[in-house]
């Protein structure tokens, strides 16, 4: 079977998992061996298959979320706001919903313990 047989969705996945290892220190040859037993494993597995792969936005906010809180010192929104791309009153929000979630899950937890 020629490259030009082999489905497009599946070769740029193992293309882009290949680099994305050789990215991370791997050499190129085992980079290249690995990325393709990932392919072959989920075209296997889920081959055949309609999925929908998130972008996992919530996620990465999230994350992105915990950093500003994390780096917040009470004088630094517009400091921030550069650094992130967002508004000085977007920091001002974000900061508030964050208290108030880890101000939740301290709730949820201690609820959890005292049964």
């Amino acid at each position: 079977m020629s490259d030009t047989d082999y489905p497009e969705i599946l070769s740029d996945l193992s293309s882009k998992v290949c680099n994305t290892l050789v990215n991370t220190g791997m050499a190129k040859p085992q980079a290249h061996a690995a990325a393709s037993a990932v392919t072959e494993h989920i075209s296997e597995h889920w081959g055949g298959q309609l999925i929908y792969i998130p972008k996992a936005y919530k996620f990465k906010l999230s994350a992105k979320y915990q950093e500003i809180l994390r780096k917040w010192t009470g004088r630094n929104a517009g400091e921030l706001s550069r650094e992130m791309g967002v508004s000085v009153q977007r920091i001002y929000q974000i900061i508030k919903e964050e208290r108030q979630r880890q101000k939740l899950n301290k709730s949820k937890e201690r609820k959890f313990h005292d049964r």
